[in-house]
């Protein structure tokens, strides 16, 4: 496609857009254009730069706008920027119009995108395309854009459309600076390579929000009470301060909300006639205002009478109530009861009839002056009644406290407290009529205590006597009453078993003799209780079901606690040699050839740390017994000279404290090996010592090199990871141990096409407690890999 038009000795921009070819047109100053890639038209040249036309008018538009206008060239383009209203004020929405013009002797221009430069404040509502709306293409916190394409909007200088007009309208925002020439202008992409004039204008000033204020309505106020004042803006923002007054004299300061209503509390200090008003202060955006005055007229408060009620005399512990009547009633407020000037508890709300009731024990003796104070409301005085005096005496009562029970020939405490304390006197205790011995002084915290012993069987009545003193009365308590009876001499037998494994249920079996058909007896290990005490039964038995969770040695006693007639015993020592149990777990390959070597591992469980392992071919022992390691673990290396199957089993002796085990069958198949395979051995390499939970390697290296297979790691008898390829020879196993210990590792390499198996002799490894293992298993293989 060729483009040409004429060319003014002034057009001489360059194009900035690829793919653009530019030819003499073969007419006088014209030009052509080739697009030999139509994604983008683009210009030729552009003039040069021309002293800029430049006209600016402010006329006013509708409903008293300012309109503004700016007019600048660049080149042979001629800019024309309208501003609907340029002295706007807050949430007033203006719109501005930006006209190209393309002038006789210019070349055509394609332009692909315009953006509208205005204060931050403003929020972009919709735009328009040469009257049309037009979807905004983009948007920042002080730009709107509009795109075209490359053929959508060109503006030329002779054939039309010759003009392009962009419209984009704004709502004011709250934020905007007020009084202060905020810039706009524009910038666009074209064929031409656009132009920027984001400051060109013309420039809007928003102005200050005119403001009104409205005091609200203030009923009811009354002297002391407070009473909320409040005033609506409209103009300011959420913030803003509100000035409230009483004539001249300023209340307080009320912050605007969101709805534009501020509040203050004001509590009036005289009654009668109050002229309140409320002042908007000015802001940087937005002028002052006053409300009209309100003459607001204040009551003052309500008097009251406080009347106190209640008994002359009391003695001290006994409960009274006195009770306190506000006249007239108010609707609420609290009454402090007082004696003397000392507050009796904490202050009682008043009720709906007006009145507050105390319930007070007085614990000292002697004239005490009660009083009532009501605290008064906002509008409703305070008032406090007249004395009311009560006469308090002190009162004793004795609490007589022992047992209930007694044999004869023990001694028995009884406490006698005589409440309150009287710091003197004396208590007589008496057995019926009888005294127990002389009157025995009061202590200091007011108790008297008597230790004594019954000859006599029967019941016994005994009651503790005050003496009183001057300022403290007399008292008895009530009668206390002991059983004493004359007690049987009893014997414990325990029986049970004397071995057992941990884990199994034991019985113990506890006889009383004579049968005291009632107590209990308490089953120790040690001196360790057994649970709770069971009770005996009318045959005098008392059984126990118990399991042991630990091996070693027990040793049980039964402990009859006694009743009144039979005196407690115990039974002689029962020891039981409790052993733990164990299991045997069998590890191997389950494929061998006659005359390679193949390990077994056998892993005992708990850890014994004793003991031996036999393993059986069949029923034939494969050697002697293999010792048991410290971690438990046991290993046979072993040839087998004959084919087929062979079922393998380790039997584990037992320990003292554990019980032997016996594996699983572990079957092996022998077969007879190729005559051309290549017998190996491998070798085990790995560090004497790790932390716990910290990697360390572990090698197996296998000669002659193989041409592949696996490497399985074992610790004791446990699979470490999943087996391990074998590359030139090596397989690399990365590990963290998470049991401290000596650990028993071991590597079995399973072979390969024309290599044979072998495993390598085992390696200790003592892991020590400094590192911080993966958790309670049997460790973490954190790399595998072969070298």
């Amino acid at each position: 496609m060729v483009y040409c038009t004429e060319l003014s000795a002034l057009d001489t921009r360059k194009s900035r857009r690829p793919g653009i070819l530019l030819m003499p047109s073969g007419r006088r100053g014209g030009v052509c254009m080739f697009a030999r890639n139509i994604r983008r038209v683009v210009g030729g040249v552009s003039a040069v730069a021309m002293a800029a036309g430049l006209a600016v008018t402010v006329g006013a538009g509708a409903a008293s706008a300012a309109e503004g206008k700016k007019t600048w060239n660049d080149g042979n383009t001629k800019f024309t920027r309208t501003i609907s209203n340029v002295d706007p004020r807050e949430g007033d929405t203006i719109t501005v119009k930006t006209k190209f013009y393309k002038e006789f002797g210019g070349v055509a221009e394609y332009i692909y995108e315009v953006k509208d430069w205005h204060p931050s404040c403003l929020t972009v509502q919709s735009a328009k395309v040469n009257g049309k709306s037009y979807s905004i293409a983009g948007k920042g916190d002080d730009w709107a854009r509009v795109d075209g394409n490359l053929t959508k909007w060109p503006i030329q200088p002779i054939l039309n459309p010759r003009s392009q007009t962009y419209e984009f309208k704004y709502k004011v925002g709250a934020d905007c600076d007020r009084n202060v020439g905020l810039k706009t202008g524009l910038s666009y992409d074209s064929s031409l390579g656009g132009g920027s004039y984001k400051t060109k204008g013309p420039n809007i000033t928003v102005k200050m929000n005119n403001t009104s204020t409205t005091l609200g309505p203030v009923p009811g106020a009354v002297v002391g009470a407070p009473v909320t004042l409040s005033a609506n803006v409209t103009g300011g923002h959420e913030g803003d301060k509100v000035g409230f007054y009483d004539g001249d004299t300023k209340i307080g300061d009320g912050r605007l909300n969101d709805d534009g209503a501020a509040t203050i509390e004001w509590t009036p200090e005289t009654d009668g006639a109050h002229t309140l008003s409320a002042q908007f202060s000015e802001t940087s955006r937005a002028k002052g205002s006053q409300s009209a005055t309100q003459t607001v007229t204040v009551a003052g408060p309500e008097v009251t009478a406080t009347t106190l009620t209640g008994p002359t005399t009391a003695l001290t512990g006994n409960e009274v109530v006195f009770t306190a009547q506000v006249t007239p009633s108010p609707a609420d407020g609290t009454v402090q009861f007082r004696d003397g000037g000392i507050d009796l508890g904490p202050a009682i709300s008043v009720n709906p009839d007006g009145t507050a009731t105390l319930a007070h024990t007085f614990d000292t003796a002697g004239p005490h002056e009660i009083v009532a104070v009501y605290s008064g409301i906002p509008g409703v005085l305070g008032s406090t009644s007249a004395n009311h005096t009560v006469a308090v005496s002190e009162g004793t009562a004795t609490t007589l406290t022992g047992p209930t029970t007694a044999l004869t020939g023990n001694e028995l405490v009884f406490t006698a407290q005589v409440t309150p304390n009287p710091a003197d006197g004396t208590v007589q205790f008496k057995d019926g009529g009888i005294d127990l011995g002389p009157a025995i002084s009061v202590n200091p915290d007011g108790v008297a205590t008597l230790a004594h012993t019954f000859d006599t069987a029967g019941p016994h009545e005994i009651v503790a006597v005050y003496s009183g003193t001057p300022t403290f009365t007399e008292s008895t308590s009530a009668a206390h009453t002991v059983e004493v009876s004359v007690p049987e001499v009893t014997t414990t037998t325990l029986t049970g078993p004397t071995t057992a494994k941990a884990g199994d249920e034991l019985v113990f079996t506890a006889q009383v003799t004579p049968n005291p058909a009632d107590g209990t007896v308490q089953f120790k290990d040690g001196g360790i209780d057994l649970g709770p005490a069971i009770s005996v039964d009318p045959d005098g038995i008392a059984t126990l079901a118990h399991t042991f969770d630990t091996a070693g040695t027990r040793e049980i006693t039964a402990v009859f606690t006694g009743t009144p007639a039979f005196i407690g015993s115990t039974s002689a020592n029962h020891t039981v040699a409790i052993s733990e149990f164990t299991t045997t777990a069998l590890t191997g390959p389950t494929t061998a050839l006659t005359g390679d070597e193949v390990a077994f591992i056998a892993q005992i469980t708990p850890n014994p740390a004793g003991g031996t392992v036999q393993f059986k071919d069949g029923g034939i022992d494969l050697g002697p017994a293999v010792a048991v390691n410290p971690d438990g673990t046991a290993t046979l290396p072993h040839t087998f000279d004959t084919v087929g199957p062979h079922q393998i089993a380790a039997v584990y002796s037992g320990a003292p404290g554990f019980v032997g085990s016996t594996s699983v069958i572990h079957t092996v198949t022998v077969s007879a090996p190729d005559p051309e395979d290549v017998a190996t051995t491998t070798e085990l390499t790995a560090p004497e010592s790790a932390e716990k939970g910290a990697a360390v390697d572990l090698i197996a290296t296998v000669s002659p090199s193989p041409a592949g297979g696996t490497v399985q790691f074992f610790d004791g008898a446990t699979p470490i990871g999943a087996p391990v390829d074998v590359v030139d020879g090596r397989a690399t196993l990365s590990h963290a141990f998470a049991v401290a210990g000596d650990r028993n590792v071991s590597a079995v390499y399973g072979g390969t096409e024309g290599f044979r198996g072998s495993t390598a002799q085992p390696v200790t490894v003592t892991v020590t407690d400094d590192g911080t293992g993966p958790g309670p298993d049997s460790g973490s293989a954190d790399n595998v890999f072969g070298s």
